[in-house]
C-alpha cells in the first residue's frame, strides 16, 4: 500500500506543478489595469451632462516596462482623462471613434513614458525588431512602437443627456 501511495504522489506531482501548484509565481503580467474606472465629462456645450465611463488596461511589450510604468500610474491616468474629455458623444459611440481613442491613448502614454524613462524606448525598439525578424512584419500598426503594445477597453459606456 505504501508503494502505491509513493507512486501516486510521484505521478501527481508533475500535474500539480503544471497547474500552477509549484509555488512559483511565474513571469509577471504585461497588463496594467488603470483602476478605478474612468468617468469623464465629454462633448461640447450642447452636450452638457454627457459622460463616458471606461475601464482601461494597458498591455506592454514586456513585464519590465510594465513594472516601471506602474510607478507613473497617476500621470498615465491624467493622459487618458485628457484624451477622453476632448471627444464628442458621437465619436465615442462609434466603433471607429473608440478604436481611434485606443490608438491615441497608446501613442500618448508611450510618448509620456519614454520621455520619463528613455530606456523604455530602447527596450521596445529591440522587442519590435525581434518581432519583425520572426514574423516578417514591416513594422506597421500590427506591431506598434513604444512600450505600450495596445490599449484595451474591457468596459466602455457613453451616456448623453
Amino acid at each position: 500500500m505504501r508503494q502505491f501511495t509513493v507512486l501516486l504522489l510521484a505521478l501527481a506531482a508533475p500535474l500539480a506543478l503544471a497547474a500552477g501548484g509549484g509555488g512559483s509565481d511565474g513571469p509577471p503580467s504585461t497588463y496594467l489595469e488603470l483602476s478605478p474606472a474612468f468617468v469623464v465629462n465629454i462633448g461640447d456645450a450642447d452636450e452638457a451632462g454627457s459622460y463616458a465611463k471606461a475601464e482601461v488596461t494597458l498591455r506592454f511589450h514586456d513585464a519590465k516596462a510594465r513594472e516601471k510604468a506602474e510607478a507613473h500610474t497617476p500621470w498615465l491616468r491624467h493622459e487618458v482623462v485628457m484624451l477622453m474629455s476632448g471627444r464628442s458623444v458621437d465619436e465615442l459611440r462609434s466603433a471607429e471613434g473608440q478604436e481611434t481613442l485606443r490608438s491615441d491613448i497608446r501613442r500618448a502614454v508611450s510618448k509620456r513614458l519614454v520621455s520619463e524613462l528613455p530606456e523604455l524606448e530602447q527596450a521596445s525598439g529591440q522587442d519590435q525588431a525581434d518581432s519583425e525578424e520572426n514574423n516578417g512584419s514591416s513594422g506597421d500598426e500590427a506591431s506598434p512602437s513604444g512600450p505600450v503594445r495596445e490599449v484595451l477597453l474591457p468596459d466602455f459606456i457613453v451616456q448623453s443627456r
